[in-house]
């Protein structure tokens, strides 16, 4: 704490915020106290100011604690005007559109889909090959399971050819990750439509 009131004292608001916000996530994932990490978070701004570095940290206090539509709440409301990855290649903002998408399908595929999309889109600044490609294959899974076939297959077919020009051996270990996700994916694709088929065949009229 001392440090801190040290950079409130001279009033240098983006240590203050930064400081901040590890102190709150050791708080809530660490020590398990939300509202103790939820605490700091206002405390500080009520001094220094929000940031939207500050309010993705209160989101995923919410995400983690299961209260996903606030998490998803303030996420929409901060990212279309964060641009910390443009301008300082800061990959926060790709990590909170990554948790909106997972916390959106838990309701709507289709905007799952389009935080999915943004984060791939974000991370071709501020990341390494593989990570893009992941997030392209998650926006493709959930356009798959919003019914929007066409547009999930089109995509998958990007993620294969991108594939391609990776290395694929245990000693790689990202690109490595990656193929073995991409391919778990395609599979739940598969299979799913393999229990819907199975369905189908036994009684049309549930499917």
């Amino acid at each position: 704490r001392a440090p801190q009131r040290e950079r409130l004292r001279w009033r240098h608001s983006p240590w203050v915020r930064a400081a901040t916000r590890t102190r709150s996530a050791i708080l809530d994932e660490m020590l398990k106290r939300p509202d103790d990490a939820q605490d700091v978070l206002h405390k500080t701004a009520s001094a220094v100011g929000w940031s939207y570095n500050l309010q993705d940290q209160l989101a995923a206090i919410a995400f983690n604690n299961k209260h996903y539509q606030e998490a998803l709440r303030i996420w929409c409301e901060i990212l279309p005007n964060w641009k910390a990855d443009e301008l300082v290649r800061d990959p926060q903002p790709v990590y909170g559109a990554r948790y909106a998408g997972i916390a959106a399908n838990l309701g709507k595929w289709i905007d799952a889909a389009q935080f999915f999309g943004e984060a791939a889109k974000r991370a071709i600044a501020v990341s390494t090959r593989p990570w893009t490609i992941g997030l392209m294959c998650d926006q493709g899974y959930a356009l798959w399971k919003a019914g929007q076939f066409e547009e999930a297959t089109a995509l998958f077919a990007k993620v294969v050819a991108a594939l391609e020009e990776l290395p694929n051996t245990p000693e790689s270990f990202d690109e490595y990750a990656v193929q073995k996700l991409v391919g778990h994916t395609l599979a739940s694709t598969t299979l799913s439509d393999v229990r819907c088929c199975t369905r189908w065949q036994r009684n049309p009229s549930t499917v």
